[in-house]
């Protein structure tokens, strides 16, 4: 389990660390201001803490841009089909007409013409290299630094079952959050289409950065009476930060005066403890190493 950590460092500081890691930051929040992080030696559930994420698209906003992407796809290819269902007799007589100039050209001028049409046909590898550009700007993505809370809050939370409007956030209190703050990496594994974490496990990963956690040792209290708990810290021995695997969502809702806002959250992901911590808790953070090949794989947002 992870139910709190220490993170005492401006987004610049981060950025910094981050950086000198391998690991890319385009964008970070301001170091002091109403959109600036929580830092804290002891972070809590439901504090405003920060994820290392990818933006797809590179553009503004949280959102990602998957849904936009989809949509604007989506219209590209009924404008496509309209046109070329209203196009299929006039191809049709074009394609006659050629076939008729094509018989009565003479020899000559039919070799000037595939010359001419050599000329002008791209070649194979101009075709690759126009294909893996046309791939390289669909996977375009920036990697952020990105405020949210602690405590994941799934996107339908606020859905009205009557109305289009989405509800107030009135039931986001600390006791709802402290059920979300961690995800069980064996939930993840299940191929169910069902459950908080299946709309968000694919599409919606991040690193939460950290200089450790606690945990706390259950011992006998005095006199044998009751149980005394012992917090111990963890962190690395290099003295780098620990980034944590993690999801986030964004849930989105009309205040009372139409006012539309939205609540970005997220969740740490835990794994059974290795024999090191075992002897303080069965379960810990999954922790990646910056600029790792998990790392990156883990951050890519185009792999399932």
């Amino acid at each position: 389990m992870c139910g709190r950590y220490a993170i005492n460092l401006r987004p610049s500081e981060m950025r910094r660390i981050l950086q000198a890691d391998n690991m890319p930051v385009d964008d970070a929040p301001d170091d002091e201001g109403d959109d600036s992080p929580r830092q804290s030696y002891n972070f809590a559930p439901g504090y405003r803490g920060v994820v290392y994420r990818a933006r797809v698209g590179g553009g503004g906003g949280g959102g990602g841009g998957s849904r936009g992407s989809r949509g604007a796809g989506g219209r590209r290819r009924a404008v496509h089909d309209d046109r070329a269902q209203e196009g299929t007799e006039g191809e049709a007589e074009v394609e006659r007409e050629e076939d008729e100039a094509r018989q009565n050209q003479s020899p000559e001028e039919a070799h000037e013409q595939e010359l001419e049409q050599d000329s002008t046909q791209p070649t194979t590898h101009q075709t690759q290299q126009q294909q893996d550009s046309e791939k390289q700007e669909q996977n375009h993505h920036q990697f952020i630094l990105q405020p949210m809370k602690w405590g994941l809050i799934p996107s339908w939370t606020f859905k009205s079952k009557s109305k289009s409007t989405q509800q107030k956030p009135g039931s986001t209190n600390y006791t709802t959050t402290l059920k979300t703050i961690n995800c069980r990496d064996d939930s993840l594994s299940s191929s169910s289409g069902s459950g908080i974490w299946s709309s968000i496990k694919h599409r919606h990963r991040c690193v939460i950065p950290a200089q450790g956690f606690f945990e706390w040792l259950n011992t006998p209290g005095p006199f044998g009476k009751g149980v005394e708990k012992i917090p111990h810290f963890v962190k690395r021995k290099d003295g780098k930060l620990m980034l944590f695997a993690g999801l986030y969502d964004c849930a989105h809702y009309t205040d009372e005066d139409g006012t539309d806002n939205e609540i970005w959250s997220y969740t740490v992901i835990t794994t059974s403890s290795n024999e090191q911590l075992r002897i303080l808790h069965d379960r810990m953070p999954v922790i990646l190493d910056a600029g790792s090949g998990e790392m990156k794989r883990w951050l890519d947002p185009g792999r399932k």
